[in-house]
């Protein structure tokens, strides 16, 4: 049987972050484990926890940072969580308190779920509302105007080419809140 091109024996090797010795077949490993992987990729860990840990390598998916953790590309803030706090339940996500996409300070992360993820966003002035909601149909103004109608909700939603549904979350108060309801 053939042996591989690139096989070599295995060898000692010094850890690039800890200085600990190793065994490993591979020429490119550089680190004894993938604590010490994710630093040495992360770069140097300040002694102060305070401050924001900067993924310095090209951020992905909507400005989160990622890397390769157990054979699969992670959410570099999910990799530092379970290498530095413990493992993610099912179901649960990982949030950042400092609201910085790219940080993996674990002292910045805590579980949560979704539905936390969302009210820290809105709570941070982060979610679009109104007019600024790319997915928005109606203008400031048509808003007034629905909620000073005395037409009924399938007539306004005809005239304004939305659900019938949606008129009424408008006169109930439960989307469009932010606008004035003294009309």
């Amino acid at each position: 049987m053939a042996t591989p091109k690139y096989t070599t024996a295995p060898h000692d090797k010094t850890c690039a972050v800890c200085d600990g010795t190793f065994t490993t077949v591979q020429r490119r490993h550089q680190t004894c484990s993938l604590t010490c992987q994710f630093r040495h990729l992360s770069g140097p860990i300040p002694d102060d926890l305070g401050p924001c840990w900067l993924w310095p390598h090209k951020a992905q998916r909507r400005g989160y940072a990622s890397a390769h953790y157990s054979w699969k590309t992670k959410a570099a803030h999910r990799i530092s969580f379970e290498l530095f706090v413990g493992q993610i339940p099912e179901g649960m996500i990982v949030r950042h308190t400092c609201h910085t996409r790219n940080c993996i300070n674990p002292k910045h992360l805590i579980l949560g779920t979704h539905k936390d993820n969302m009210a820290d966003m809105r709570e941070a002035g982060r979610a679009a509302s109104g007019t600024a909601n790319g997915g928005c149909k109606l203008t400031e103004d048509e808003v007034r105007e629905i909620l000073q109608s005395s037409l009924s909700q399938t007539a306004l939603a005809k005239v304004y080419g939305v659900s019938q549904v949606q008129i009424g979350r408008i006169k109930n108060g439960v989307s469009w809140r932010s606008h004035p309801r003294d009309c």
